[in-house]
């Protein structure tokens, strides 16, 4: 038997309903109720991750890859000025986060990481402002080679799963407050709409809440993003704001982003609680989020995006 057969006779039922999906719609893939609760082993995880990447490549992302690894390994100035410029505008507390214990690993893993980053940041010069990218390399980087983790950050760029400039980062900020008011029929909603005028600056660190998450539920997201979109992210957001509501009596005025930060770092995290409640979140759609954005950006020009440009996220 040769070794990709025996691979392949180690899967668990789970990832052959996924790989077989994933072949016969690579694109728009979809988990269904089969695969709802699917939490992977590691074996698993690394084999599916591999399997998208495989799926990704072409010779033109493989050229790609080459010229802009040959690059980043040279150094040469102007794209060292651009990565420095690139990380300036990075919050450093996504930096930080990289330290924490989720995203520790063997020795050359932030190296590697780095590397890709610098790779995606040469190979893409619309990129301005991805504060999750670090740490998503870092992530992918734990489970795969750097070429394949090149290849999954490719998939999730090309699908624009991942945040590229600060307008499309407010666009899921925008898209989130709307979500939750439009297809979270519960308390939350009437909290949220609480805000009013300040909701906005309230969310510009919704993805640094998520990615304080223990371990096993980032990579329990990391699977839906890659293989599902972005609406994971903005689950496991209402899912962190619930808990926090439902465990805080804090006047919901009164609550600031460090709040929910602490919250996620010190709240008893597990994992099948985690996915109970964020499988209870179904009352929005990826055509939902797509329209929604298709609004945000008509509006993107207005007074009210202007403000938030001007406190720090213009480009």
């Amino acid at each position: 038997m040769s070794e990709n057969s025996i691979e392949r006779s180690r899967l668990t039922q789970n990832i052959k309903l996924i790989t077989k999906g994933l072949i016969n719609n690579f694109n728009s893939f979809k988990i269904n109720k089969k695969m709802k609760n699917i939490v992977l082993t590691k074996y698993d995880r690394i084999f599916l991750w591999k399997f998208v990447a495989e799926l990704t490549m072409t010779d033109n992302v493989n050229l790609q890859y080459k010229a802009a690894f040959k690059i980043a390994k040279e150094k040469p100035n102007e794209y060292q000025n651009k990565f420095a410029s690139y990380r300036r505008l990075m919050d450093r507390k996504w930096l930080k986060l990289a330290k924490t214990e989720a995203f520790v690993g063997e020795g050359g893993l932030i190296e590697n990481a780095t590397l890709i980053e610098e790779i995606i940041i040469i190979e893409r010069p619309n990129i301005t402002y991805c504060p999750e990218l670090h740490v998503t390399s870092i992530l992918l980087c734990q489970h795969l080679e750097p070429q394949n983790s090149y290849l999954i950050l490719t998939r999730l760029f090309n699908k624009s799963l991942i945040n590229e400039s600060h307008i499309t980062y407010l666009n899921g900020i925008y898209v989130l407050i709307e979500i939750i008011k439009k297809y979270c029929r519960n308390k939350l909603a009437k909290k949220i709409i609480l805000f009013k005028d300040n909701s906005e600056t309230f969310f510009l660190n919704w993805k640094f809440w998520v990615f304080n998450l223990p371990q096993n539920i980032l990579l329990y997201l990391m699977d839906r993003l890659i293989l599902k979109g972005i609406k994971c992210l903005y689950k496991a957001c209402i899912v962190i704001l619930i808990l926090y509501f439902k465990t805080n009596s804090k006047s919901v005025q009164n609550v600031v982003d460090d709040d929910i930060v602490e919250f996620v770092n010190v709240y008893n995290w597990e994992l099948n609680k985690f996915i109970k409640v964020y499988n209870s979140i179904n009352s929005f759609s990826r055509r939902d989020i797509l329209k929604i954005s298709l609004v945000f950006f008509k509006k993107a020009k207005t007074k009210d995006y202007e403000i938030l440009l001007d406190k720090g996220l213009s480009e």
